[in-house]
């Protein structure tokens, strides 16, 4: 049983086994996909029972103050312990080898203080180097998901068209400095293996070089050409009048 398909079974598991302080957590995961690399961003919230919760396992003195050294302290033994938990939320023409983690960094937003319900943020920057150029070709990438994920960001790279995608809901579809961008929340995706159907959280894309039609200066390059095959005509009228 593959890293995907076991990561699939404990997320369904978590719909239907959740507490409801699990209620009490959501994500926003931001994916900047470019020719060379990956930014991905991830911002979990965490209120209520869950915030508190936190706090507790951030305050390792158990003085009921959580202070930034204590912070610093989660903050390195997370990033030497887990960031390799990150290398499982991508794969590329499905597999891994053609990628490596470059780096992973973390912050803390209202995380210190007393310990309390109170709303704070974590948020995660891991950086991904790709081993070849993505905007050519194409390309199927697949993106870990989560019940828990409410919004969900992909940035395509410049000159990429979206063929396809799955596992998204409440989806748009924007343009932002010349690439395309999808927003929606994470679902389950459902595929067949072997005959038999498949679930899982995850969302698949299928991405492929933007034809040359759609590039923006066809039109005018077109309309340039139809004014040049004009004037081309003309003068072979003429010459042929004169003659």
């Amino acid at each position: 049983m593959n890293i995907k398909t076991v990561l699939a079974m404990v997320f369904l598991a978590s719909i239907c086994f959740a507490s409801t302080a699990l209620a009490d957590v959501s994500f926003i995961n931001h994916a900047n996909i470019q020719r060379d690399s990956i930014n991905l961003t991830i911002t979990e919230k965490y209120t209520g029972l869950d915030s508190e919760s936190f706090r507790n396992d951030l305050d390792l003195d158990e003085s009921g103050f959580v202070d930034t050294s204590e912070l610093d302290v989660f903050k390195e033994v997370f990033l030497d312990s887990r960031a390799d938990q990150f290398l499982e939320y991508f794969e590329i023409n499905g597999n891994k080898s053609s990628f490596r983690l470059t780096s992973v960094d973390m912050s803390f937003d209202g995380a210190d203080g007393e310990v309390n319900e109170d709303a704070l943020l974590v948020t995660t920057f891991v950086n991904y180097e790709l081993g070849f150029d993505i905007s050519t070709g194409k390309h199927d990438v697949w993106i870990l998901g989560h019940p828990l994920i409410e919004g969900m960001t992909i940035i395509l790279p410049q000159g990429m068209d979206l063929d396809s995608y799955a596992g998204l809901e409440n989806v748009s579809q924007s343009t932002k400095s010349g690439r395309l961008v999808l927003e929606g929340s994470s679902s389950v995706r459902s595929f067949m293996i072997n005959e038999t159907p498949t679930f899982e959280y995850a969302v698949l894309i299928e991405i492929s070089r933007e034809p040359f039609y759609k590039k923006p200066f066809f039109l005018p390059l077109l309309f340039l050409v139809e004014i040049l095959l004009a004037l081309l005509a003309l003068y072979i009228i003429k010459k042929n009048k004169i003659k």
